[in-house]
């Protein structure tokens, strides 16, 4: 991720234009946006998805433990 608000207004977009001819265009992406914005916004997705993450593996956790208390609790084959 290449972070330059300016390529286009200061540079005419020489810079990106030389990255791309190098064959790097395919692995690279150009952001226009100020990079106190940029960033702010990619730590705010990733603590999202953390959160994310964290609550589904809750609820497995959750599911697993239900699962394992009906087994010890159920006399044997009574629930199977």
């Amino acid at each position: 991720m290449v972070i330059d608000p300016f390529q286009y207004t200061a540079y005419d977009g020489v810079g990106w234009e030389l990255l791309r001819s190098a064959g790097l265009g395919d692995i690279a992406e150009l952001v226009t946006e100020p990079s106190q914005r940029l960033l702010a916004r990619l730590a705010d997705d990733q603590i999202r998805a953390r959160r994310r993450t964290s609550r589904s593996s809750d609820r497995s956790a959750d599911a697993g433990r239900a699962r394992r208390s009906v087994t010890r609790i159920a006399p044997s084959g009574a629930y199977a």
